[in-house]
């Protein structure tokens, strides 16, 4: 009988343990959340990246970060590299317990880039793009940990809505520009997933995708005006004449 008791006592403090294990996560889920989303992003970015805060709904499966910035790059001015006003996701419940979590959509709204030109053809964006490129090869030399699998990803959508650019340069006078909106489909799969950096590689990848071929269409335009004007500026006035003259010839 004092066998018995002894077992209970055991097991009610077990029991005790549990509850207070799992009321702790659901009550600290969002500091949870946004200090792995901070950890991983500046892991994967190799620059800070910081979250004001978050909301999630386990049962419903819903969330929602606010204030994600991540930091420029070393050897640049500007304070930000990307600053995103508002993340909603929504998850497949079912699958929070499954070797692969889907993730039914995640819409970034509010994105806001700052694109730093260094001169001859640098910026910072092309510089994180050398350092994604960099930290995938390095995780796929290294060898799957044997103390447990770590959760991997799919994402059936991914959306980008109301993105402007600030094109800083010191060769020519600063510019915002705005940016379409981005969408993709089925970011890694149901069966292997992505892991939590590829992943974030994959959702920014889009986003500097399109950040840098406006920018270099933008540099590349500023520079031929540029040399334009000055080929113009040096032109005497009976050939700057014949310029006009060509140019209303080709409807110009």
């Amino acid at each position: 009988m004092k066998a018995l008791k002894i077992i209970l006592i055991i097991l009610l403090v077990l029991f005790l343990l549990i509850g207070g294990g799992i009321y702790y996560l659901v009550k600290n889920l969002d500091t949870i959340v946004a200090g792995a989303i901070e950890r991983i992003g500046t892991e994967v970015l190799q620059t800070e990246v910081s979250l004001d805060s978050t909301h999630f709904e386990l049962k419903q499966g819903r969330g929602e970060l606010h204030g994600l910035s991540i930091a420029n790059l070393e050897g640049f001015n500007e304070p930000y590299l990307f600053q995103l006003n508002e993340v909603a996701l929504q998850v497949e419940p079912a699958t929070l317990r499954d070797p692969v979590i889907v993730i039914d959509e995640i819409l970034i709204d509010g994105a806001q880039l700052t694109v730093e030109d260094k001169g001859i053809a640098q910026t910072n964006i092309q510089e994180l793009m050398r350092r994604l490129n960099q930290g995938s090869s390095q995780e796929e030399a290294q060898p799957e940990s044997s103390s447990g699998a770590a959760p991997r990803f799919m994402v059936e959508k991914l959306s980008f809505t109301d993105i402007s650019m600030d094109l800083v340069s010191p060769q020519y006078k600063n510019r915002t520009v705005a940016l379409s909106d981005i969408t993709r489909t089925n970011l890694g799969d149901r069966e292997n997933g992505l892991t939590g950096p590829q992943l974030a590689k994959a959702i920014v990848q889009p986003l500097i995708d399109k950040a840098r071929d406006r920018a270099e269409a933008e540099l590349k335009s500023r520079a031929q005006d540029a040399a334009q004007k000055a080929i113009e500026e040096n032109l005497s006035d009976e050939d700057k004449e014949k310029v006009n003259q060509l140019r209303g010839l080709l409807g110009q």
